[in-house]
């Protein structure tokens, strides 16, 4: 196996969130990457390659596995990008109750509710959770709150949530409507970043190839409108992978479903922490829902196991991505270094 980190210099861009294909969320999930990769080997190799390709993923033996696509700044050679927030409970009363010893106490319920709307966390910031120094985060305004270090403003990708507006015509009635919906845009030097892990190398070089034609042609939604269609090319670093280091659970940051054995060995498994989202997902046959967890949940580990989750089938010739990309973490640094 052996893994690289690609960068997409895509600074605006729109990703249906959950129910509404309004809301953007600033992650773009795994599945909504997985569906563009496929629609490119598709374009380039044919839909023969793709329906094999897709077929090995339904049989549970998948060639490759993708992260969710995260915000990212290029600084030199280096790429900065944020990871989702764990979604252990008591992480956030700690980082709380840190930050309540170094505010006055008009700011302090300000932090409470910084705290409460988290969902990104720095690399560094995440590293120092682990370690369980608490004493040098604070919540930063990058567009969304989020958890990072004291010493990296000056690093770190900055975005804003923007909404658009245009008019609509209904086809029966034609009656006109305003049709509002939200997309992110990322500040100058910034992009999305991603990671992918092959078990067949044999298809990095077609992974390579889709990837570029989806920087080239767009990723989400709204292209006609000139969303997330890539500033510049795409990106690979070689052999990179995001790690914390031996630990004794697996974090996700990609959406997970999981296989029903996987599901039985978790309950019995240890500690977990996660949260549940909907996907929606629309075709000809109509809206199709499910539940998945979300980036940033967290699960005890199984043993040597490489590969989690599965496909979800949604009708004879179509699936959903559902894979998780674990990345293992330390429990024990997550209850921090024994400061209160």
């Amino acid at each position: 196996m052996h893994s690289m980190q690609v960068f997409l210099p895509i600074k605006r861009y729109h990703v249906g969130s959950g129910t509404s294909l309004e809301e953007s969320r600033v992650i773009v999930g795994a599945d909504t990457l997985f569906g563009a990769i496929c629609w490119a080997i598709s374009f380039l190799y044919g839909d023969d390659e793709c329906k094999a390709l897709v077929n090995r993923f339904r049989s549970g033996d998948p060639p490759f596995l993708t992260s969710s696509a995260f915000p990212a700044r290029k600084t030199g050679d280096r790429i900065v990008y944020l990871l989702p927030f764990p979604t252990v409970g008591y992480l956030r009363e700690r980082i709380e109750e840190e930050l309540k010893k170094r505010q006055p106490t008009d700011e302090q319920r300000f932090y409470r509710k910084s705290v409460a709307g988290v969902e990104l966390v720095s690399m560094a910031g995440l590293l120092s959770i682990i370690n369980g120094d608490y004493s040098v985060l604070k919540v930063g305004d990058l567009g969304r709150p989020a958890v990072v270090r004291e010493d990296e403003d000056s690093e770190l990708p900055l975005f804003k949530v923007l909404k658009s507006y245009r008019n609509v015509l209904d086809r029966r009635l034609y009656a006109s409507d305003v049709f509002r919906f939200s997309y992110v845009e990322l500040c100058e030097g910034c992009g999305l970043s991603f990671w992918v892990r092959f078990f067949d190398s044999s298809l990095e070089s077609v992974v390579r190839s889709a990837v570029r034609l989806v920087n080239e042609m767009g990723l989400g939604g709204e292209k006609s409108l000139g969303l997330g269609i890539g500033e510049g090319d795409a990106e690979f670093l070689p052999n990179s992978d995001v790690s914390f280091g031996v630990g004794d659970a697996l974090m996700t940051i990609s959406p997970y479903v999981p296989t029903d054995a996987e599901v039985g060995r978790f309950l019995h498994g240890g500690f977990m922490a996660y949260n549940l989202i909907e996907r929606t997902a629309f075709y000809q046959s109509g809206r199709f829902r499910y539940f998945c967890f979300s980036e940033g949940s967290i699960f005890p580990k199984l043993g040597d196991m490489m590969v989690y989750g599965r496909m979800v089938d949604i009708e004879r010739n179509i699936s959903r991505y559902g894979y998780g990309f674990m990345v293992e973490v330390s429990l024990s640094g997550f209850e921090g270094s024994g400061q209160t």
